[in-house]
């Protein structure tokens, strides 16, 4: 799409919105009943897509992007009228009598950035929560995937909506326009010239970066399952998923013991040779696999190491023998590449970890509720998880997001809908009172109840 014709479809866009756009709950559910047909009728496309652009598995492709999306329709449906009606608030007491509610309205048209690591979860999920707070939607999609992209320009084509325009167009292109709402995920780089280009208009947004994830193993961990776990959680799409354990701080006195489970879980997964594994992704494109070799050079090699340019292959990797000065540990890995660190007391991981950008996500394995207790207290990152990695994610309840470095704001299930909603306050007054109280002059009666209820 050229630049022009981008121009003149965002103002179609604009001039839907304007003149009501999803104004009802009910076009709004009929829009979003349509997109989820069409993804039920779609599904065995979408899997080609995601194994032509990344080689996920039919099965890994399930589980983390087809499953949720489908999980976040039925929650987004099944609970979108009481969603989008008025609340009740308190009045307050100088208000008496009266009532006041807060009016969810959407914010207008909403630009929304998906990436190419889960294109379709991560383009398609933040768009059934703006559709479903009433905005109308840019959808910009990254080119990096390319049979991902194409398949969501038929989503978006079948959906046929007015309300709904979908993009290509380079960063630089697409930020020049104005928006009533940015959701951006991606890396913090790109989110900081977001963030900046956001603030010449005061335009809210939400940014879902990344970060350094830790995972912490303590020395009263079941080692089979944390290996088993932490394996799967990161090697999950080569690694290339935002909330991967980065790195890895493992107690001193399980430390060998782990590193034989790992090697172990690693070959049970992916077999002798993961290259011939149906069930292992590649990395994304050339760029990203080379800047993943880079990382290979220091440490040393516990398991892994193998590279084929030819697929963009790199091997589940577990290196041992680093530390914070050395290039795998100075920037988030988002590859394949596992970096071992030893601790001997909780504080040193705790403070290591504070002394850091805080992270998208912090994993703890541990038996001990009071160690839970103490990272719970002690560290601040986007979210948590004990004795899992990655899953935290599946739980609909929880709102995902970061903080600091890795992001602000959140979405998933209620708090998606949230985050693409103005929450307008509104106050209705009876005609024939008003509290005696409020109003001059302040004499007598009306000074005493005033001192007794400021105290």
């Amino acid at each position: 799409m050229e630049t022009a014709g981008f121009k003149e479809q965002l103002s179609a866009l604009r001039a839907f919105q304007k003149g009501g756009g999803l104004r009802t709950t009910a076009q709004r559910r009929e829009l979003l009943v349509k997109l989820r047909d069409i993804l039920k009728a779609e599904h065995d496309n979408m899997l080609a897509a995601l194994w032509n652009d990344l080689r996920k598995s039919e099965s890994e492709a399930v589980i983390c992007e087809l499953s949720l999306l489908s999980q976040v329709m039925r929650r987004t449906l099944r609970n979108l009228r009481s969603w989008t009606g008025p609340s009740r608030r308190n009045p307050g007491i100088f208000n008496f009598p009266a009532s006041a509610l807060l009016y969810p309205e959407p914010y207008g048209v909403a630009l929304v950035a998906g990436t190419w690591n889960y294109p379709l979860l991560l383009s398609l999920e933040p768009l059934i929560a703006a559709l479903a707070a009433g905005n109308a939607v840019v959808l910009r999609i990254s080119d990096a995937v390319p049979s991902c992209a194409r398949m969501l320009r038929k989503i978006v084509a079948l959906l046929g909506s007015p309300g709904v325009l979908v993009t290509e167009l380079d960063w630089i292109e697409v930020l020049a326009e104005k928006y009533d709402f940015i959701f951006y995920t991606g890396n913090p780089r790109m989110g900081r010239a977001v963030m900046l280009k956001a603030a010449e208009s005061l335009t809210p947004l939400v940014l879902e970066l990344g970060g350094k994830s830790p995972c912490v193993v303590a020395a009263d961990a079941d080692v089979a399952a944390a290996a088993r776990r932490i394996v799967w959680g990161k090697f999950l799409n080569a690694g290339q998923t935002c909330v991967a354990p980065d790195y890895l701080w493992v107690h001193r006195d399980i430390k060998d013991k782990l590193m034989r489970e790992i090697r172990a879980v690693i070959k049970e997964f992916y077999g002798e040779v993961p290259q011939e594994s149906p069930d292992y992704a590649r990395i994304v494109n050339d760029f990203h696999f080379k800047r993943l070799l880079s990382l290979l050079a220091g440490g040393r090699l516990i398991c892994g190491g193998e590279t084929d340019a030819s697929e963009r292959y790199v091997a589940p990797t577990v290196l041992d023998m680093v530390d914070f000065d050395m290039p795998v540990m100075q920037q988030e890995i988002f590859g394949p590449i596992l970096p071992v660190l030893e601790f001997e007391s909780a504080e040193e991981v705790i403070q290591q970890i504070a002394n850091r950008p805080k992270p998208l996500a912090l994993y703890l394995f541990s038996r001990d509720r009071r160690l839970w207790r103490r990272f719970a207290a002690e560290t601040s990152s986007g979210g948590m998880a004990i004795n899992a990695t990655v899953m935290q994610l599946a739980a609909p309840g929880l709102p995902f997001g970061g903080v600091g470095e890795s992001g602000m704001g959140a979405y998933h299930g209620r708090a998606g809908f949230d985050a693409f909603t103005h929450y307008k306050s509104i106050l209705i007054k009876r005609w024939k009172y008003d509290w005696p109280v409020i109003l001059p002059p302040f004499t007598g009666w009306k000074t005493a109840l005033l001192k007794y209820i400021g105290k």
